[in-house]
């Protein structure tokens, strides 16, 4: 099954060119990357000690509570002597250029495939920084396909796409030129091609991306549930592009027949679509008073917010951290514009100026159930992002959601 099925792209390794009884298990591997890890971890922590150790204040009574009397005239003072030894034993703080030669040496005892791995783990969790110092390495050491793959990938994941189109293009013309065919090159070319299938959909050239499906479609004709997949990212790109009705009736046909397993990515991918497509739907009735139409408008409006909530929940399911923060972040926005859109809406035209200003403050006293779901589901989406150690721009985001409601509900 091809890798575009996985939650987050990760391409195949290349086989190992080192001899069998050097290669080493997955199991190793993880064990070789934790003790890196927590070499890692003592070197931070060193670091932040020496940072963070301050010097107590003569005017701080606490700080002063446990400082010896100074010895009498005539008295050695020896802890003087102790702390220039003390200073003297501590080992000198090492400059970034150092602490990077240092890890590279760690990082030398782990096999190509583990750091691989760990750079996936990095990009899961939106830790772009150290996936990018860990691909830094890995250009220096092993500069092949994997190598070049992930980092079209990483200015994919932190929206240089520009950039990433320039690297996914170049890495597929080169394996398709490359006259040593392997199976996973090929796999290799065809996940290539499905990124940049992903990153045109993103850049809104509609008609590029939903062409490039098609033809990695036909790549895996052999893969039904894959097919499928691809049906929904076409259906996905069509939302996008305002063909709504069209990219739905595609998506309801082939969501029933993917494993809830598979494919997780993109089914979450294509469920924040249809958050973002219920929300819109919303949003086009539009709300301008208090008569009986209007009423029946507001029950259309919360049904369709409803909806989008259940495909939240679908999503959270799926475990995708990124597309659950971006639904989340639709819904907060979709329950905010109706709470304004209400507090908007005019006053009946019969009442007294007395009973508008009556009208109106009972009106929003009533609405601000709406703020409250919106701060509900930012709560939510910050908590889910903290345990799952997300790390993207959509947790400011969600974040910075947070605080605003939290302010307006006070």
């Amino acid at each position: 099954m091809l890798l575009l099925l996985t939650s987050l792209a990760f391409a195949t390794l290349e086989p190992n060119s080192t001899s069998p009884d050097s290669q080493t298990t997955e199991q190793d591997a993880t064990v070789q990357e934790e003790e890196v890890s927590k070499e890692e971890t003592k070197e931070e922590q060193e670091s932040t000690e020496e940072d963070t150790t301050e010097e107590p204040s003569d005017s701080d009574p606490e700080a002063t509570e446990d400082v010896e009397e100074a010895p009498a005239e005539g008295e050695e003072d020896t802890n003087e002597e102790g702390t220039e030894e003390e200073e003297e034993s501590k080992p000198p703080e090492l400059t970034p250029e150092e602490r990077l030669q240092n890890l590279y040496q760690q990082w030398k005892k782990i096999d190509e495939e583990a750091h691989y791995k760990q750079v996936q783990k990095f990009l899961q969790t939106g830790n772009y920084a150290s996936a990018s110092e860990r691909l830094l390495y890995l250009s220096k050491f092993h500069d092949g396909y994997n190598t070049q793959y992930f980092w079209a990938f990483y200015y994919e994941l932190t929206e240089d796409l520009e950039l990433s189109v320039e690297l996914f293009e170049k890495l597929n013309n080169a394996i398709e030129m490359d006259e040593d065919k392997q199976d996973w090159k090929e796999e290799l070319r065809i996940e290539s091609l499905f990124r940049l299938g992903v990153i045109y959909d993103d850049l809104q050239q509609y008609d590029q991306a939903q062409d490039i499906f098609k033809i990695v479609r036909k790549e895996v004709k052999g893969d039904p549930i894959s097919k499928h997949l691809l049906q929904l990212l076409i259906g996905t790109s069509q939302i996008h592009e305002g063909k709504s009705w069209r990219g739905v009736r595609k998506i309801a046909k082939s969501f029933p027949k993917i494993p809830a397993e598979d494919g997780t990515w993109i089914q979450s991918r294509t469920r924040n679509a249809l958050v973002f497509e219920l929300i819109r739907r919303s949003e086009v009735k539009k709300f301008v008073g208090v008569n009986k139409k209007d009423r029946n408008t507001m029950i259309e409006k919360m049904k369709l917010l409803k909806d989008g909530e259940a495909q939240v929940v679908a999503s959270i399911q799926l475990g995708e951290v990124e597309y659950v923060i971006k639904s989340l972040l639709q819904i907060i926005d979709g329950y905010t514009r109706l709470y304004d859109e209400i507090v908007a809406a005019p006053a009946p035209k019969e009442l007294t100026e007395e009973q508008k200003k009556d009208y109106k403050t009972e009106t929003k006293e009533k609405a601000i159930v709406l703020l409250k779901a919106a701060y509900n589901y930012a709560n939510k989406g910050v908590v889910f992002a903290q345990q799952a150690q997300w790390e993207g721009d959509s947790y400011d985001e969600i974040l910075s959601r947070q605080n605003a409601l939290k302010q307006e509900l006070e």
